[in-house]
C-alpha cells in the first residue's frame, strides 16, 4: 500500500475539517507551528523511506527467486531432458545393432547348413563335375583357405564368425542393461530433485556449509568495520552514480553473495539463496511494522510512538531513514548529506525532539450531527433486521410446505409401488396357470401332436396306394 498517499490524505482531511468549521470556532483553533510541520514532514519522509524499502525488498526477493530457479536449471552440465533423449537414442542404436547381429547369425546358420548338405552330396558321388567345382570354391571361401579340406569347413570362418557374433551379442546385452540402469538413475535423480526442491533440502555437504558460514561471518565483520569507520557518505556517492540509488548497497551485497555462490558450488548456491530470501522476508516484515508505527504517529500524534519508530527497525530501513532525513527535512532529502546525530538508533542518544500532534476535537454541533446520523443508521439497521426476520419466517413456511408436499408424494409413490407389486404377482400366477393348462394335453399319450403325425402317415400311405393302383 502507498503510505505517503494515506498520510497526505489524512493531512488534507484535517485541513478541510479545519476550514469547514463555523466562524466562531475557526478563530479559536490553534495554528500550525513550525515544529508540527517539521514533524509531519518527518513522518512523510519516513513513509517514503518505507515505501522504497518495501520496493527494494520485493525486487530483491524477485531476484533471489530468479537466481534460485537458474541454479535449479544449472545443476547439471546439460539438462535432464537432453540426457534422457541421448539415453533413448543409445538404447535404440543398441537395439538396432542387436537385431542386425541376430539376422547375421541366422545367415551364418543357413550357410553352415548349405555347406554340410553340399559336402554330403559330394561324398555320395551323385553330384556333377560342375557342382563339384562349385562345391570346392564354396568350401574354400567358407574356410578361408583354397587348399583346405572339406571336413574343416565347419570349424573355419563360419564358426569364427559365430563366436564373434555371440560375444558381440553378450556385450550389447550388457550395455543395454547399463543404459536401462542409467535411465532409472536419471528418473530417480529427477524425482529426488523434485522432493529436495519441495522439502527444503538445500545442501547435504558439511564442508560446503562450513565454507559458507565462514564467508558469511567474514562478510559481516567487514560490514561492521565499514560501519564503524563511517563510510556511509562514500556508499551514498556510489549510489548517486547508480540509477536505483536506494537499492545500490543491497545490489552490491547481492552481487557479492552471488560471486560467493558461484565459487562455493551447488550446495552453496541453495544455501545463499535461502538465506537471502529469509533476510528479504524479515526486512519486509520490519517495513510493515514501521508502516504501522508511522500510521499510529499520524493518527494519534503519540510522541512515544514516534520515538519507537526511530529506535526499532532493521539495518536497511534505519540506513535509508538516516540518509533520507536531513536538517532540511524535505520529502526528497539529499542522500549526500546524512545527519546521524539527529536520528540515532540507540535509545536515549541523539533523538530528535518531535512535537506532539494534538488530536482533532469535534465541536458540539458536529457531535450532535454525528449522533443523529448514528441514530438514523441504528434505525435502518433495526428495519433491515426486521425485514430479514420476516424473510426467514417466510422461507421457513415455504420449507415446511415443501416438506409436507414431498411426504405426500412419497406416500403416493409407495401406494403405486405396492399396487404394481400386486399386479405383478397376479400376472405371474396367471402365467403359471396357463403353463399348467398347456402341459395337461401334452401329458396324454394320444395328444393332438401325435394325432397330426398319424394323419400325415395315413395320407402318405393312401397316396402311395393310389399311385401303385394307377400303374
Amino acid at each position: 500500500m502507498d503510505l505517503s498517499y494515506q498520510l497526505w490524505a489524512l493531512v488534507e482531511q484535517a485541513r478541510c475539517s479545519f476550514t469547514q468549521r463555523p466562524g466562531h470556532t475557526f478563530l479559536v483553533r490553534r495554528k500550525w507551528t513550525a515544529e508540527e510541520e517539521q514533524a509531519t514532514e518527518s513522518l512523510l519522509t519516513t513513509s517514503k523511506a518505507l515505501d522504497d524499502a518495501a520496493a527494494v525488498a520485493i525486487c530483491r526477493a524477485t531476484a533471489h527467486i530468479a537466481a534460485m530457479m537458474a541454479a535449479l536449471d544449472a545443476v547439471t552440465p546439460s539438462s535432464t531432458a537432453h540426457l534422457q533423449n541421448s539415453l533413448l537414442l543409445s538404447d535404440a542404436e543398441l537395439l538396432s545393432v542387436s537385431s542386425s547381429l541376430k539376422a547375421f547369425t541366422e545367415t551364418l546358420t543357413k550357410v553352415a547348413a548349405l555347406t554340410t548338405t553340399q559336402r554330403e552330396r559330394g561324398r555320395s558321388g551323385g553330384a556333377s563335375l560342375a557342382a563339384g567345382c562349385n562345391d570346392d570354391d564354396f568350401e574354400s571361401l567358407s574356410s578361408g583357405n583354397p587348399g583346405a579340406p572339406q571336413v574343416k569347413a565347419e570349424s573355419g570362418v563360419v564358426e569364427h564368425l559365430r563366436q564373434s557374433v555371440s560375444i558381440l551379442l553378450h556385450r550389447i546385452t550388457a550395455k543395454r542393461l547399463h543404459v536401462a540402469l542409467a535411465k532409472e538413475e536419471l528418473a530417480l535423480y529427477k524425482s529426488e530433485m523434485f522432493l529436495y526442491g519441495h522439502c527444503g533440502v538445500l545442501s547435504c555437504s558439511d564442508e560446503v556449509a562450513a565454507e559458507l558460514a565462514h564467508d558469511m561471518k567474514m562478510a559481516r565483520k567487514e560490514a561492521g568495520l565499514r560501519g564503524q569507520r563511517g563510510n556511509i557518505a562514500a556508499e551514498c556517492r556510489e549510489a548517486d552514480r547508480i540509477p536505483d540509488g536506494v537499492g545500490a548497497p543491497q545490489g552490491r551485497r547481492h552481487s557479492a553473495a552471488r560471486t560467493h555462490t558461484d565459487k562455493s558450488g551447488f550446495g552453496t548456491t541453495f544455501r545463499v539463496v535461502d538465506g537471502m530470501m529469509q533476510r528479504a522476508a524479515e526486512t519486509f516484515k520490519a517495513a510493515g511494522s514501521h508502516a504501522d508505527s508511522a500510521l499510529q504517529v499520524a493518527l494519534t500524534g503519540s510522541h512515544s510512538a514516534a520515538r519507537q519508530l526511530l529506535h526499532v527497525g532493521t539495518s536497511s530501513v534505519a540506513e535509508i531513514f538516516m540518509l533520507g532525513a536531513g536538517p532540511g527535512g524535505g520529502g526528497r532529502a539529499d542522500l549526500s548529506r546524512p545527519a546521524p546525530e539527529m536520528f540515532s538508533t540507540t535509545a536515549g542518544v541523539g533523538v530528535a525532539p518531535l512535537p506532539t500532534l494534538q488530536p482533532y476535537q469535534l465541536s458540539p454541533e458536529e457531535e450532535a450531527r454525528l449522533q443523529e446520523q448514528n441514530h438514523a443508521l441504528l434505525q435502518v439497521q433495526r428495519e433491515a433486521s426486521a425485514q430479514d426476520a420476516k424473510a426467514v419466517e417466510a422461507s421457513i413456511r415455504e420449507l415446511s410446505q415443501l416438506t409436507s408436499l414431498m411426504s405426500e408424494r412419497v406416500v403416493q409413490q409407495n401406494e403405486q409401488f405396492s399396487l404394481l407389486v400386486k399386479n405383478t404377482e397376479a400376472a405371474q400366477a396367471n402365467v403359471q396357470k396357463a403353463v399348467c393348462e398347456v402341459k395337461k394335453p401334452l401329458s396324454v399319450f394320444w395328444n393332438p401332436t401325435r394325432q397330426l403325425v398319424a394323419l400325415l402317415w395315413v395320407c402318405t400311405a393312401v397316396l402311395l396306394m393310389a399311385n401303385w393302383a394307377s400303374r
